[in-house]
Parts: C-alpha cells; sequence; structure tokens
C-alpha cells in the first residue's frame, strides 16, 4: 500500500467518522490530509479529473440532506469529503505551480 492509499482510507475514515462522532482539529487533519494527498497522489494524468472532481464535490455536497432520516449524515459526509478534496486540489496546484517554475 502507497500513502496516497494510505491518506485516501484515513480521509474516507474521518468523513464518515464525522457524521455520528465529534472529531477534534477535524478541518485541520482533512486539510493536511488533503494537501499531502494532492502533492503525492494525484499524477499528472489525473490532475484535470481530480480538479473537476474537487470543484463538482464541492457543489453538490449539500445536495443529499433532503432525505429523511440519513439526509444529514450524508451531507456531513460529503461535506467533509468535500473539504479534504479542495484542500488536495491546492495541494495539485501549488505542485503544477512548482513544476512549471523549475
Amino acid at each position: 500500500m502507497n500513502v496516497g492509499k494510505i491518506l485516501l482510507i484515513a480521509i474516507l475514515v474521518l468523513s464518515v467518522a464525522s457524521a455520528f462522532v465529534g472529531v477534534p482539529y477535524l478541518g485541520l487533519l482533512l486539510a493536511l490530509a488533503g494537501v499531502v494527498y494532492g502533492v503525492l497522489a494525484v499524477d499528472d494524468d489525473g490532475k484535470v479529473y481530480f480538479l473537476i472532481m474537487a470543484v463538482t464535490l464541492a457543489m453538490a455536497s449539500g445536495s443529499l440532506s433532503a432525505i429523511p432520516a440519513a439526509g444529514d449524515y450524508l451531507t456531513t459526509m460529503l461535506t467533509t469529503l468535500s473539504s479534504a478534496a479542495s484542500a488536495a486540489a491546492i495541494g495539485v496546484i501549488v505542485k503544477d505551480i512548482v513544476d512549471r517554475l523549475t
């Protein structure tokens, strides 16, 4: 297992756990894991796909809130996942800028 897969599993576990229990420093954990994931795990071939996915996830994360009983949990999971994806997108963008400057 490489670092990217481990970070992705950690992000998914944090997203699911945040819907049911309070996770201290959740935003910080998601931001750090997201940026590191974006720098290390997203390759040049998948960066456009990843950036589109991050924007789409940010726009659609609240769309499941109307589902009775499960909507709030699903919205919380998608919102935290969206936070990590946005941080990873920043990592992808910064990595691309550095690659273009060197």
